[in-house]
């Protein structure tokens, strides 16, 4: 653990999060997701209505992960560790966090996630930086032309780096930080969240599209293998052949 810089629970549903102790008090995790799904599937998970007793796979054909039974990681073992790592000493290196979709209720956050919330978006306020992609030559221009030298100024931008938009779709996800490279990224087209998979990109690893239909914003990746149903996603072709 006094090594390990990225750690990826895929489909590690069975976990409390307890197995993540070793993680307690680590000064050079990078990137830690605990989604528990792959790169590209939607973080929802739902109980399968239509599960075949033999295989144990879901029947239905849906863009929304089903399975035969829920995660277990709760936020009681998970965000104390997370909460240490952020303390760790000199200084934290954790750069991007994916939080499990059971914790991001906007509806009825709980006071232990709002406080989490907080402190990290804190933390990566402190760390800082200026847009990986713009790269402004001086900070007079950053400010004048692309002010992507602000990261979550509410003051300013109003846009925290980590989402409390209790009525955001991504509530408990992180902003700026691209999931393929981890760079920092401003939002004027520079990075954007997937409505599918829910992690953001900057336009470099995967650019996010929107469908002119139905204005659904989903990455490069996405957009390939999962539909969004609209009369006018044709339009997209030409931009995913590009892609």
């Amino acid at each position: 653990s006094k090594k390990l810089q990225v750690l990826k629970m895929t489909n590690c549903i069975n976990i409390t999060g307890r197995g993540l102790m070793p993680l307690r008090g680590s000064s050079v995790v990078k990137q830690i997701d605990l989604s528990l799904v792959g790169k590209y599937d939607n973080p929802t998970f739902k109980i399968c209505p239509s599960v075949d007793d033999a295989t144990k796979i879901c029947q239905l054909a849906d863009t929304t992960k089903h399975n035969n039974k829920l995660p277990r990681i709760t936020e009681d073992e998970v965000l104390p560790i997370l909460d240490s790592i952020i303390d760790a000493t000199p200084r934290a290196a954790l750069q991007q966090l994916t939080l499990p979709k059971s914790f991001r209720n906007g509806a009825s956050p709980t006071p232990l996630m709002e406080d989490f919330i907080f402190k990290y978006d804190s933390h990566l306020e402190v760390l800082g930086g200026t847009c990986t992609k713009c790269k402004c030559a001086s900070q007079e221009e950053e400010e004048e032309e692309h002010e992507c030298n602000v990261w979550g100024n509410e003051n300013i931008n109003g846009n925290p780096w980590f989402i409390d938009d209790e009525e955001s779709q991504f509530y408990g996800c992180q902003n700026f930080t691209c999931y393929v490279c981890l760079g920092h990224y401003c939002l004027r087209g520079c990075v954007g969240h997937c409505s599918e998979c829910e992690r953001s990109y900057c336009s470099d690893c995967n650019p996010i599209l929107e469908c002119d239909g139905c204005g659904k914003e989903k990455c490069g990746e996405c957009w390939k293998t999962k539909s969004c149903g609209c009369v006018a996603e044709s339009v997209m072709e030409e931009q995913r052949i590009a892609y």
